[in-house]
């Protein structure tokens, strides 16, 4: 039995290493599954944030320059997450508006 297991054992330890290796590569694959769903949503919440606020501060014809701030704010975390297109032009939109300071 000794003499088994000392003949095989690199065989034994391979085995067992690409087995680990699987299961981490496993593990990181469901990660990054879930990251992206994440991002997404993140995404997906940032958007319509932007979209709402478009909506109330364009009928008001004016915005707070806080909330101005936050809109840029937002834009940026969402252009950086890859999110682009009718949001780009809904924020120029609202930085053309005339601000008031509350």
């Amino acid at each position: 039995m000794e003499e088994f297991i000392a003949k095989h054992l690199f065989e034994l330890l391979m085995t067992a290493a690409v087995a680990l290796l699987g299961m981490g590569y496993r593990l990181a694959l469901k990660e990054i599954g879930k990251q992206r769903v994440e991002r997404d949503a993140i995404k997906s919440l940032l958007r319509s944030e932007i979209i709402t606020m478009h909506g109330r501060y364009v009928d008001k014809g004016e915005i707070p320059i806080y909330a101005q701030e936050n809109v840029q704010a937002m834009y940026e975390a969402y252009h950086e997450l890859g999110g682009n297109g009718t949001v780009t032009k809904l924020v120029k939109e609202i930085m053309e508006l005339p601000t008031r300071k509350n």
